[in-house]
């Protein structure tokens, strides 16, 4: 087996202070997956954390053991780029898309793929299990996101009011509804019913292509990220814009919630990782990333690293970052308190002069709350 270069930068530099944002340069443990012929274009943590897979341009999907960086199988079959990978909800499989309109499902153990959905016309550009594992969702440059029964194989449903090629989808928790990002020509953040097919939701305000798209752990909030330079924040049930974050210096390639739903953290194309509190739309630490261009961004499970690729053929995990973002004492910026017998966050001061963030004047969905 392979191994993966392994690079000990030492632990986080001490910050200093930036309003009310730490920024600081990333010094953490990086491992260095340098395996794969080509770019590699997607990563994925397995639901315990154990396992990575990576996706590239040398037509391989490959699987990591993260503990040794032990490269533990090269799934071979795709006949061109391999641009997304996703495992199932119970680790056992790896599903995986490219630039030969196919999406492939593995057997982690065995190597074996087990399943080929075929129905996209073009390159297929995001691809995602629902919670309970039954069916597959996947996106493509044919304008469609389509809905794949993972039992029998067939088409579920077919989604195609996107008026250019969509880049980003997801399943919510629940696994009842599933959100798409559009392209350039779209700019919309769609919301959709997987068992009608009904377009729950359109969302607009993104000035550009709209690259990255996920639910909230409760599955009320949407946030989105692209070209225009923001991430923006949407309340799934109202259809209105809870938050915009704009202090991105670039295009927004990526963004995610972390495990509490009360933090996103986005990367920027200047290689800028930030994170933010999501209910008070402030910017509470930077960290400018040192490893050159990067994109894909992910926490692992337990929230012990953050997975990064960059344009060459590595991957990057970082440890030792996130889980200080993530103590109470950091999880909490100036102005919110949580209660802890409720879990509860209330605002101390609601003057927000100095909030680099747009919020439509109205109350909105507290993000404890859980999707009925």
């Amino acid at each position: 087996m392979r191994k993966m270069h392994v690079l000990l930068l030492g632990a986080c530099l001490t910050s200093t202070p930036l309003l009310a944002t730490q920024r600081e340069t990333l010094k953490a443990e990086v491992k260095m997956l340098g395996n794969h012929a080509g770019s590699v274009k997607s990563a994925h943590f397995s639901p315990d954390g154990r396992r990575l897979a990576t996706a590239g341009a040398d037509r391989t999907v490959r699987v990591w053991d993260v503990a040794s960086g032990d490269e533990l199988q090269v799934l071979v079959g795709h006949t061109s780029w391999v641009n997304t990978v996703g495992f199932s909800p119970d680790g056992r499989f790896v599903a995986s898309a490219g630039d030969d309109q196919t999406v492939r499902v593995w057997d982690v153990d065995s190597g074996q793929e087990i399943r080929q959905f075929i129905g996209h016309t073009d390159s297929v550009t995001s691809v995602g299990f629902s919670p309970d594992g039954h069916r597959l969702v996947t996106a493509g440059a044919d304008r469609t996101v389509r809905v794949w029964d993972m039992a029998s194989g067939d088409e579920f449903k077919v989604l195609s009011k996107h008026t250019d090629w969509v880049n980003a989808v997801s399943f919510s928790p629940n696994g009842r509804r599933v959100v798409s990002a559009g392209g350039y020509g779209d700019r919309t953040v769609r919301v959709w019913d997987v068992n009608t097919g009904e377009q729950l939701k359109v969302f607009k305000g993104h000035t550009g292509s709209v690259r990255s798209v996920g639910f909230s752990p409760n599955g009320r909030f949407v946030a989105s990220a692209g070209n225009g330079q923001t991430v923006r924040v949407w309340d799934v049930d109202s259809g209105d814009e809870f938050k915009v974050l704009i202090r991105h210096g670039s295009l927004v390639k990526s963004v995610c919630f972390s495990l509490d739903g009360h933090q996103l953290i986005t990367l920027d194309a200047d290689q800028t990782l930030r994170m933010w509190d999501v209910e008070a739309g402030r910017e509470i630490r930077r960290i400018e990333e040192q490893a050159g261009t990067a994109t894909i961004i992910g926490f692992s499970p337990d929230g012990k690293h953050i997975v990064l690729s960059n344009f060459s053929n590595t991957v990057l995990l970082w440890k030792g970052v996130v889980p200080f973002w993530l103590t109470e004492e950091n999880r909490q910026p100036q102005g919110l308190q949580s209660d802890r017998m409720g879990g509860k966050r209330t605002r101390e001061n609601e003057n927000a002069r100095n909030s680099p963030v747009s919020t439509p004047p109205r109350k909105k969905q507290r993000l404890d709350d859980e999707l009925p």
